[in-house]
């Protein structure tokens, strides 16, 4: 059985982002040796843009710096699909059980914490046989462990994640229609690229999804891989 669906993560606002101040200790000619505070990450070769507007200091003049790019939020499109096998379980004990095959689109929003990165999920999904029409909303989240800190400079980064969602789907046939709801996680591996810039990431996923539907008259199980690839934009 084929079936199309589609899973939208809800979009939040995002935090507000600070610039840091530097110290300029000695310059010549071009050249110059400065001082950043203990949290400011920086890199060989990022491009700093300095500020003309700071505070004195010391007696010195200070200013703002921040990187080329900014990684602190991100917004991704994702491709998916997936191979499902199914059991269904009928009240009078009687069980039945199939498989699907299913190409879904996602969108994802989050916060970047450099080793870590997480945000809330709104789900919806739609798909159409010809005999069964379902379509189902999920509300969740989902955490993700960077291998490697997520920060400007950096190219590729290894990471492992789950999703936790609660699901209700409506089935609906020529004959009947039901409604259920019920837990969905999904464990997943990736890997970030940025072979472009460093606000731009395309990463290829492998995963394995459970749900489980409670209706009235019956429970469906759901279970198989996911393999996807996502388009990443970091702000």
């Amino acid at each position: 059985m084929k079936s199309i669906s589609l899973f939208c993560l809800s979009l939040l606002l995002t935090l507000p982002v600070f610039g840091q101040q530097v110290k300029v200790l000695k310059v010549k000619g071009d050249k110059a040796v400065i001082k950043i505070p203990k949290d400011m990450d920086i890199s060989k070769g990022q491009t700093l843009t300095i500020g003309g507007d700071g505070e004195e200091g010391d007696g010195e003049g200070g200013g703002a710096a921040k990187g080329s790019g900014s990684r602190n939020t991100a917004l991704a499109l994702g491709f998916e699909m997936t191979s499902m096998s199914s059991e269904t379980e009928l009240a009078s004990g009687a069980k039945t059980s199939g498989d699907s095959n299913e190409i879904a689109l996602d969108v994802t929003y989050g916060w970047n914490k450099g080793w870590a990165e997480y945000g809330p999920v709104f789900g919806y999904e739609s798909s159409d046989n010809g005999t069964t029409k379902r379509t189902g909303f999920s509300l969740g989240g989902y955490f993700e462990y960077n291998f490697k800190t997520n920060k400007p400079g950096e190219w590729m980064i290894p990471a492992a994640g789950a999703q936790l969602a609660w699901s209700q789907l409506s089935s609906e046939t020529n004959s009947a229609s039901a409604d259920g709801n019920g837990p969905m996680i999904q464990i997943y591996f990736s890997c970030k690229m940025f072979p472009w810039s460093d606000n731009f990431a395309i990463a290829p996923i492998l995963g394995y999804r459970m749900v489980n539907y409670d209706f009235s008259a019956y429970k469906t199980s759901m279970s198989g891989l996911v393999l996807a690839a996502s388009l990443m934009g970091y702000f």
